[in-house]
């Protein structure tokens, strides 16, 4: 599978050979609400709360999960590696296990072109759902490469997933860009 960022300011499309299987887009230009839909299913994550620690999870209008920021606390000031800070957990409603995004690797190619590896975990098995690579620097655009490790294909795991790695961008970006 494929991400394809149609602006990244309002959404993108994750595609299967051609196939779009999951669009995003934000709800509002102000507002960091995410809208999604796949197979018939019209989805929003919808902050809770002014610094969205926790966002509501609906799906066709009825809601079906959360997702929440857990601290970590080993982060360190002033943009110095490592910038483990925290991490989004996702829990659905009929499920007794959550979900959480954790970086595993990063390279840098040559010294515009990183490559960044990022796996969708289980917290109750420590199983690995789904891997994401992205791939690209400066120079070239960014390729974004997505591959399941089981047969099963969670549009709902894969968007929040998408979501984590948006948040862990921006927050990277802040670092450089203000100096945090």
């Amino acid at each position: 599978m494929e991400l394809t960022i149609d602006n990244h300011s309002t959404g993108f499309r994750v595609l299967d050979d051609n196939v779009v299987v999951l669009k995003a887009e934000r709800m509002k230009w102000f507002s960091d609400a995410v809208s999604y839909d796949y197979t018939g299913n019209k989805c929003q994550m919808i902050a809770t709360n002014f610094f969205r620690t926790k966002l509501n999870l609906l799906k066709n209008g009825k809601s079906f999960g959360e997702i929440t920021w857990k601290w970590d606390g080993s982060w360190t000031l002033r943009g110095l590696l490592p910038w483990n800070w925290g991490a989004y957990t996702l829990k659905l409603d009929k499920s007794l296990n959550s979900y959480y995004l954790k970086r595993k690797s990063w390279s840098k190619k040559h010294s515009y072109i990183s490559s960044l590896c990022y796996v969708l975990k289980s917290e109750l098995d420590s199983e690995t759902i789904l891997t994401i690579r992205v791939e690209g620097g400066v120079v070239s655009k960014e390729e974004i490469k997505i591959e399941y490790h089981s047969s099963k294909q969670d549009q709902d795991l894969l968007a929040f997933a998408l979501f984590s790695i948006k948040a862990i961008l921006s927050a990277q970006k802040a670092v450089i860009y203000y100096g945090v």
